[in-house]
């Protein structure tokens, strides 16, 4: 399995070698609802936050190639026991647009390291770490739209394509984005 080094060394290279393009740096930074589809917690509850820097590159003519290094928080919640799974992670998606007056739309893979894993239920918290995969693998979905140069609201979707438990229980990680692009 490939190193985060050297995936995120491979990205940066496939990005800078496109076709000798100007290559943009960028800021993103928003809000989630998350759920993990496949643990009987129906609903966005888990409120998570998600921010990173990322570089672009405009490939052709209306379509743009980007990369990004996010921490982002996924989970679920049930408002109705106090349970709440908490999970941390490191994203890496890379997405290509196309670009149409002052829209984007985006579709992507991205690859997500877990750094925490976390359960509670009222007072109690746990350590499920060693229940979860170590990487999630997903489909990554973008639209947005510029409200001045240089500055983007984006909403966006990203779901797991494999289960990020390691027992025989499926889980998915299902979130919804909304956030902002600035570039620089």
């Amino acid at each position: 399995m490939m190193n985060w080094f050297s995936f995120f060394c491979v990205m940066v290279l496939s990005i800078a070698s496109v076709q000798a393009q100007e290559i943009k740096g960028f800021v993103t930074v928003g809000v989630s609802g998350n759920q993990i589809d496949g643990d009987l917690l129906a609903g966005y509850h888990l409120v998570g936050a998600y921010g990173g820097l990322g570089i672009k590159a405009d490939v052709s003519d209306g379509f743009e190639l980007s990369f990004q290094l996010n921490l982002a928080r996924k989970g679920a919640r049930n408002p109705a026991n106090a349970l709440s799974v908490s999970l941390l992670y490191i994203d890496a998606p890379v997405v290509a647009s196309y670009v149409y007056k002052d829209f984007r739309f985006g579709l992507g893979a991205y690859v997500a390291r877990l750094a925490s894993a976390k359960a509670r239920q009222g007072a109690i918290k746990n350590d499920i770490s060693t229940l979860l995969n170590k990487n999630d693998y997903g489909l990554a979905l973008k639209l947005a739209i510029a409200v001045i140069e240089e500055l983007d609201v984006e909403l966006g979707t990203e779901y797991s394509l494999r289960s990020i438990r390691k027992d025989p229980v499926v889980w998915y990680n299902n979130t919804i984005q909304l956030g902002i692009r600035y570039g620089f």
